[in-house]
Parts: structure tokens; C-alpha cells; sequence
């Protein structure tokens, strides 16, 4: 009896496990697989899950959607639309076939089976209106998965690119590396690339370069900070800064969101063949200066370098700053004497964007110098995303924010701009420079405003791939009040500048 109860158990549960396999089984042959629209060029952009059910097209710029070639793929041929809850279409869809689907900004899959309806998909499509760069890595997922895996960005690929500029016009470039960078920036997910080609080309209009960086801007939820202080550096005067290029990336047909297209800092130097250093609070620099500054040679490439070349270098370059450093702080030298082995005008203006814009790092890192002339320039500015209170309160927007704030007194050890402001008439160059320049600073809002509709489509598209929900998980300090979407950050933002504006202008009474 005991055996005859044990094999109908066994024969139950084989019974069951059958029924189970075979009810998967219909439910996966009932299933799209992968849905993909390509355009005139090849360029593939594949559906997103953005819901259970729900799933977006994030399209560039350069897609006409009258004219798509669509590729669903599928373990059966029956596939129906819906283009609205009103009007219904029940011809089924060919496989690559063209069609008007993607005029319409929603619309519903069904999938049959013998005539049943078995799923049912509702597909979002959005557009952008900027550029846009299309890149296919060689080994496809598999070696995308491998770069985005390495935190030391050792890892990296050959691939193909296609580049639509703003009039959709297209280039095809080979790509000799692709791999990842950025430090914390890394750890989130919405990551951060570096394209190197086989000899310069010049891509946006932007200088001539072997390399090219894709910067994500994941914590900057207005996407619009690095340009907005570029182009206040530009319209004072300061050289040598990076092009910066808004673009929406697809990386093997998937949309990444929107970043920012831009050559390096140290393209120029290459160029010129002069010395860039940098103040940086990461494990990759060379030497520490008296007072407590990292500082790490940018160019010339010192790793390509023998040993004692190498040593030989960093220690002419430690010498020559401990130098200038020592002058700064010796309350006994005046502007005119340290104006021999500095740039004045180019410390000020560094100052002024340092200062109104609240940078975070300021003082410790990004903090980019180099040598002309004999002479130590400040500059170019960089990685201007953490500036302004950018999602956390660090700063008051009425005070002098380099030279009182808690924060960056915390560290003052190491700030050579705290240290200028003893001596006698820097503080009268500080404010004739503003004054001077109060117009500049005064069309900060304008730029901002004309950014922020630019980028207004892509940004929503942004959000919806990354949502601002999840970006707030990710943050350990406690969140701005207020700051709860692209458009409330942007209005936060430009709240501050006006503050600055105000903070000034009644500090040095000017109407």
C-alpha cells in the first residue's frame, strides 16, 4: 500500500511539474520578446520598461517617425494594435514592415493566440530635440556589461558611432576605445564614458581631439549647471575651457539619457604642448604641497614617462608651487611683488566663479592651473555640477561664500584664496571686478532660461529613464525642500542666482 501511495505522489508531482512547464511555456510563446524601431541610417532604438505593462520609446531628434522600419521579435506572428481608447486598428503588424504607428504619442500592442488576446503592452513614444550620438560596441550587451562592471576603468572596447548634429546631418566614425570614467560619480547608475579615435576629428564643432567624454550629469536635476558656469567663465574671459555639447546617448540601441558631449581639458595642452595641473581630492595625484593641497599633473602624461623622468618632473613642479605657495602665504609679499609668478586677473576671475556659484568643491578638487608665460594661471573651470545647493543645502546664498563659510573654513589649511584676501587690495580688485562685470553675472538668468527650453524635451525623456524618485533614494543628505522634479530644480536654481545677484549688488551698492 505504502509503495502504491508513494507512486501516485511521484506521479502527481511529475503531472504537475509538466502542467506548470506548459503553462509557462504558453505564456512565453505569448510574449514580445524585443520590440526595436531603426532609422534611415541603422541606428536601432529599442522600447524601455518603464511599468508593468508599460513601455517608452525614447527617440532622438534625427528619427522621422512617418518613415520607421519596425523589427518585433516574437515566438509567433499575430500581433495587433491600438492607436487610441477610441480608435482601433485589428490588421495585424508584418515584421519589418513600415508603418504610422509612431506618429501617435501613445498607443496599445495585443498579443494573440488563436485568435485569444493574450498580452497587452501600452507603448509611450517621446522625442528630443537635440543632437544625438548612436554607438555600437563591439561584443554588443556582453562587453557593455563588462565596461560598466570595472571600477577602475581599465576595461574598454572598439565600436562604431554615429553622430546627428542639431541639423540631423550624420557622421559614421570608428571607435578605437570606449571604456568608463569618473569616481563617485561611477558608483550610480547612470554612468559616465570616455570615446578615444584612431586620429583627431572634430565633432559639434568642438576642437579637433583624439578624445571625447559623454558626462552624465546624474546628480545635477536641472542638467544645466555645467553650462550655465562654462558659459559664464567664457563671457568673462577665462581660456582654455571645454566645449560642452547637450546630446542624448544610445549605447548598442538602448537610451542612456541626456548627457553632456565634451572634449577634455587637457586637449588644449596637448596642443600647446604646456604644463595643466590640477588641486584634487582623489588618490591619483603626485605630490602634496606644504599647506595641504593634492595636486596632480594633467598634462604633460607623466605615466607614459620613465622613472626618473617622471620623478624629475614632479619634483621641478613641487618646488616651483611650494614657491608660490609660501609667497601667498608670507603676509609680508604684496599683490605687485606675487604678481611675478601669478596671474592676478586669472586668480579673480576664478575666484568670482568659485565663489558666486557656491561650488562645492572649490578649494579641493577639479580645481584645474596651469603655466604660461612663467607665470601660474588659474583655470580652466571644470566639473561645475555641485554647485549652488544642487539637491542638499550646504550654503547660505548671502554670504561671502569662500572666505566665511563653516564648510570650506573646515579646510582652510588649503585655501590659497582665503589667504589672498589678507593682503592689502585684494578685496578692492574682488569688487571692482564685479562691478565691472555686474552685467555678465546679470544674464545668468537669460542663459539659464534659454538652456532650459532647449533642453526641455530631452530632459523629460531623462527623467522618465531615471527617475527623479529613485535619484533621491540614492541621495545620503537630506534633500532640498522644494526640489521635486526638472522644472522645480530649474526654479530653485535661478532663485539662487537671483540671491547671489542681490547679495552683491547690496554689498557694493550698485543699482
Amino acid at each position: 500500500i505504502w509503495n502504491i501511495i508513494c507512486n501516485l505522489l511521484s506521479i502527481s508531482s511529475y503531472f504537475t511539474l509538466i502542467c506548470n512547464n506548459y503553462i509557462k511555456y504558453k505564456f512565453y510563446c505569448c510574449r514580445i520578446n524585443s520590440f526595436s524601431v531603426v532609422g534611415k541610417y541603422g541606428e536601432v532604438v529599442s522600447w524601455f520598461q518603464t511599468g508593468d505593462n508599460d513601455y517608452t520609446f525614447f527617440l532622438p531628434k534625427n528619427i522621422n517617425r512617418s518613415n520607421l522600419k519596425i523589427e518585433i521579435k516574437t515566438n509567433f506572428n499575430n500581433v495587433h494594435v491600438s492607436v487610441s481608447k477610441d480608435k482601433y486598428r485589428s490588421s495585424p503588424l508584418l515584421l519589418c514592415s513600415v508603418t504610422d504607428i509612431f506618429l501617435y504619442d501613445e498607443f496599445d500592442l495585443f498579443v494573440y493566440k488563436k485568435g485569444l488576446k493574450k498580452q497587452q503592452y501600452h507603448i509611450y513614444v517621446m522625442q528630443s530635440d537635440l543632437p544625438s550620438v548612436f554607438i555600437e560596441i563591439d561584443g554588443g550587451k556582453n562587453s557593455y556589461n563588462k565596461i560598466i562592471s570595472d571600477k577602475k576603468h581599465l576595461t574598454s572596447f572598439s565600436g562604431n558611432a554615429l553622430f546627428f548634429n542639431i541639423n540631423q546631418e550624420m557622421v559614421n566614425y570608428k571607435i578605437k576605445k570606449i571604456r568608463g570614467r569618473g569616481n563617485s560619480t561611477w558608483l550610480r547608475p547612470k554612468k559616465s564614458f570616455q570615446i578615444k579615435f584612431q586620429s583627431p576629428v572634430s565633432l559639434f564643432d568642438i576642437l579637433n581631439t583624439k578624445k571625447y567624454l559623454l558626462i552624465a550629469n546624474h546628480w545635477d536635476f536641472t542638467l544645466s549647471r555645467n553650462y550655465l558656469w562654462f558659459q559664464l567663465a567664457k563671457n568673462l574671459g577665462m581660456k582654455n575651457i571645454a566645449d560642452i555639447v547637450p546630446i542624448d546617448l544610445y549605447i548598442n540601441g538602448d537610451y542612456l539619457g541626456n548627457y553632456l558631449f565634451s572634449n577634455k581639458v587637457d586637449s588644449y595642452f596637448e596642443k600647446t604642448n604646456s604644463c595643466l595641473l590640477e588641486i584634487t581630492n582623489t588618490l591619483s595625484f603626485q605630490f602634496r604641497l606644504s599647506h595641504g593641497y593634492y595636486i596632480s599633473i594633467r598634462y604633460p602624461y607623466i605615466d607614459k614617462m620613465s622613472d626618473s623622468h617622471q620623478l624629475l618632473l614632479k619634483n621641478e613642479f613641487r618646488e616651483m608651487l611650494n614657491k608660490i605657495e609660501q609667497k601667498i602665504y608670507d603676509d609680508k609679499v604684496s599683490l605687485e611683488e606675487l604678481e611675478k609668478y601669478i596671474d592676478l586677473t586669472s586668480f579673480i576671475t576664478y575666484y568670482w566663479i568659485e565663489e558666486f556659484s557656491l561650488n562645492y568643491d572649490a578649494s579641493r578638487g577639479s580645481n584645474y592651473m596651469y603655466l604660461e608665460n612663467g607665470k601660474l594661471f588659474m583655470g580652466p573651470i571644470w566639473d561645475m555640477d555641485n554647485t549652488m545647493n544642487r539637491s542638499y543645502y550646504y550654503a547660505d546664498y548671502d554670504e561671502d561664500y569662500i572666505f566665511e563659510n563653516t564648510l570650506l573654513q573646515s579646510r582652510i589649511f588649503e585655501n590659497w584664496f582665503a589667504e589672498l584676501s589678507k593682503k592689502d587690495g585684494f578685496s578692492d580688485l574682488i569688487q571692482d571686478y564685479f562691478s565691472r562685470n555686474v552685467e555678465v553675472f546679470e544674464n545668468l538668468p537669460i542663459y539659464l532660461d534659454n538652456y532650459h527650453e532647449y533642453i526641455k524635451n530631452s530632459a523629460e525623456m531623462n527623467f522618465k529613464r531615471w527617475p527623479y524618485s529613485n535619484i533621491k533614494e540614492e541621495q545620503v543628505r537630506k534633500w532640498v525642500v522644494g526640489n521635486d522634479d526638472f522644472e522645480s530644480s530649474y526654479q530653485l536654481l535661478k532663485k539662487g542666482i537671483f540671491l547671489r545677484l542681490n547679495y552683491f549688488k547690496n554689498k557694493y551698492s550698485i543699482e
